[in-house]
């Protein structure tokens, strides 16, 4: 009788670890699948950036020489700490602010801005003064 116990227990117990394996198994499976997906989602977003305007090699050696040591994020940090640009008030207790800015060319720039409540878009256009400091004029602005 004890030996057909162990057996019994023995037999439950694999039959456990066979559906836990499986269940391992199949969350693997969908784990790996979701980074397949991930992976592609990158892709694509990679390849939507490859075709954005940006920068070139010789206007990032130009905004350099102007004393900008690395031009494309110290210009969007440059907007993003100068909400007095938005002339459009927060509502509702929020605060404007900059949330995307694309660099287009050497002297204009693409910004979306937030309050968390409405939002808008802005064409702006920036120079780099020799000491690196930079100097913006907005062209145009609406809210979405």
């Amino acid at each position: 009788m004890r030996n057909q116990i162990k057996l019994f227990l023995l037999l439950k117990d694999f039959n456990y670890q066979r559906r836990l394996f499986n269940l391992l198994l199949k969350s693997e499976k969908k784990l790996m699948r979701e980074i397949g997906d991930l992976k592609n989602l990158l892709k694509e977003k990679e390849a939507l950036l490859e075709g954005q305007p940006r920068l070139n090699r010789w206007e990032i050696e130009e905004l350099k020489k102007k004393g900008l040591q690395d031009p494309v994020p110290e210009i969007i940090a440059d907007l993003k700490r100068r909400q007095d640009l938005i002339p459009y008030k927060a509502i509702l207790g929020g605060k404007m602010y900059f949330y995307e800015v694309y660099v287009l060319s050497p002297r204009w720039v693409l910004a979306s801005f937030e309050d968390g409540h409405i939002m808008g878009r802005m064409f702006l256009r920036y120079s780099v003064g020799n000491n690196g400091r930079i100097s913006w004029r907005v062209i145009d602005s609406y809210l979405d």
